[in-house]
C-alpha cells in the first residue's frame, strides 16, 4: 500500500498517529478500516479515517458538509471500499474531532479557502499511501463548495470530482437572521468569532427517521457557526460562479429535487457556465438533502460508482 521512500516522506509533523481494523464486508474482499490525525501547513491536526480494498483501483477523498464530521460517511466509505476502492475522510478544521483554529470556536474560518488546506493534508496523505493511483473527490453541500472550488485551484491534482447537493446558493427557507444578513459584512470584520444560530432544519437533511434521530442526538454536531464562516461561503460561493467557465476537471454534479437546505437549481445554474461536456449533471427528485443516507441511497452510491468506473476506465486507455 505504501512504500518505504513513500513513508519516509512523510514526517512525524504530517501524520501524529495512525490504528487500523479489518472489516469483512463482502465474501471474498477484505475491507480495512484506518484512523489517525494529520497536519495541515497551518498547524492544525485533523481527525481522518479510511475505508480501503487490499488492492484498490482508485482512491476517494469525501468532504463533509456543514457543522458535521466524517464519521457521518462510515457506510458510504465502506460501500466504496467493498467495490474496489480507498476512501479517506477528515473532519474539517473546527469540525467533529478536528480542532478550532487558535481562540475561535467551533464550524469558524478566517478564509473559506482555509478548507482547501484540510483537504490539502489529506489528499497528499492518501497519495502517498496509494502511489500513482487516480484520487476523486466526493464533496457534499458545503463540502460540495469545497470541492468546487479545490476543482478550480488544484485541477492537476485530481482525475474528477463529484458533488452532491453543492452548496452553490442559499434555499429561501434557509437564511440566516435578518440581522445577520443585513450586518453580516460588518460583524464578520469586528467580531468575527461571534457564534450564531446555523438555523439548520434536521428535519429536512433526509425522509429516513432514523438518519434524522441520529443527527440529533450526535454529540459532533453543531448548531453554531461564526458570523466570519457567514462571510465567507457567501463570498465562495460567489467565487464558484464567476470560475465555473475554467474547471478543467471532470465532474458529476448531483442535486436533490426535494433539498430545502441549498437552492436546488442553484448547481444547475452553474453547469450551464461550464466548458461543454465538462460535468454531468443528475437530479434526483424528490430526494432530501442528504442523498447518500435517503431511502434511495443504493441508487445514487450506484450512479457515483458507474461514474468513477467510467472515468478511470478512459484514463487508463489514454
Amino acid at each position: 500500500m505504501r512504500s518505504a521512500a513513500s513513508a519516509a516522506a512523510m514526517s512525524s509533523e504530517s501524520v501524529t498517529d495512525e490504528s487500523s481494523e479489518q472489516l469483512q464486508e463482502t465474501p471474498g474482499r477484505t475491507v480495512h478500516h484506518y484512523s489517525g490525525h494529520i497536519t495541515t501547513s497551518d498547524r492544525l491536526d485533523l481527525f481522518w479515517q479510511s475505508w480501503a480494498a487490499s488492492e484498490p483501483r482508485g482512491v476517494i477523498v469525501i468532504i463533509h458538509g456543514l457543522a458535521e464530521h466524517c464519521g457521518r460517511y462510515r457506510e458510504t466509505g465502506e460501500y466504496f471500499a467493498a467495490n474496489g476502492w480507498a476512501v479517506y475522510a477528515c473532519d474539517l478544521r473546527s469540525h467533529g474531532l478536528s480542532p478550532d483554529p487558535p481562540g475561535a470556536g467551533r464550524v469558524h474560518v478566517d478564509r473559506f479557502t482555509d478548507f482547501l488546506l484540510d483537504v490539502d493534508a489529506l489528499f497528499e496523505y492518501a497519495l502517498a499511501r496509494h502511489e500513482k493511483l487516480p484520487v476523486y473527490l466526493v464533496g457534499h453541500s458545503m463540502g460540495g463548495l469545497v470541492t468546487i472550488l479545490y476543482a478550480m485551484q488544484r485541477p492537476q491534482k485530481l482525475a474528477g470530482a463529484i458533488v452532491s447537493s453543492p452548496a452553490l446558493g442559499t434555499h429561501p427557507d434557509f437564511k440566516p437572521p435578518l440581522y445577520l444578513k443585513l450586518m453580516v459584512g460588518i460583524l464578520s470584520r469586528l467580531a468575527p468569532r461571534l457564534r450564531v444560530e446555523s438555523n439548520l432544519d434536521a428535519q429536512a437533511i433526509s425522509r429516513d427517521r432514523t438518519v434524522v434521530d441520529a443527527y440529533l442526538n450526535d454529540p459532533l454536531i453543531s448548531n453554531k457557526v461564526s458570523t466570519r464562516w457567514y462571510a465567507e461561503i457567501i463570498k465562495a460561493m460567489k467565487t464558484a460562479h464567476e470560475g465555473a467557465s475554467k474547471l478543467k476537471t471532470p465532474m458529476l454534479v448531483m442535486q436533490s429535487g426535494a433539498d430545502r437546505l441549498v437552492d436546488p437549481t442553484a448547481p444547475a445554474r452553474w453547469v450551464e457556465e461550464t466548458p461543454a461536456g465538462m460535468v454531468e449533471s443528475v437530479l434526483w427528485e424528490g430526494l432530501y438533502h442528504e442523498m447518500f443516507n435517503e431511502p434511495e441511497k443504493g441508487q445514487v452510491r450506484s450512479k457515483v460508482l458507474d461514474w468513477l468506473v467510467t472515468r478511470a476506465a478512459r484514463q487508463t486507455t489514454v
